[in-house]
């Protein structure tokens, strides 16, 4: 599994410290899943955050028809909301096939 979520409105960076605000606006993993119950869960083996390879990435899925709804567990995230608590709710569409 591959997951990637950038922040809105990201500009090319032209030095190293439009490079260095790029990382607020960034979360990025790579893993194998497996799934149990409700939880999804991702043992990541390469990652945007150093501290997370090797740790297990848990998260809430619910199905409902064509959408899944992904709900992050509250967390302190290393690059945004200023070291406060924070949680992400992500919803997927079902790719729909060329008729």
């Amino acid at each position: 599994m591959a997951f990637n979520l950038e922040g809105s409105n990201r500009l090319a960076a032209t030095t190293d410290t439009d490079r260095a605000q790029l990382m607020k606006t960034l979360v990025a993993y790579i893993g194998r899943y497996r799934v149990e119950g409700d939880q999804w869960i991702t043992t990541v083996q390469t990652a945007w955050a150093p501290e997370w390879v090797g740790t297990e990435q848990r998260r809430t899925v619910t199905v409902d028809g064509q959408y899944a709804d992904v709900v992050t567990p509250w967390r302190k995230m290393p690059n945004w909301a200023a070291g406060k608590l924070s949680r992400s709710i992500i919803r997927f569409r079902r790719a729909q096939m060329a008729a």
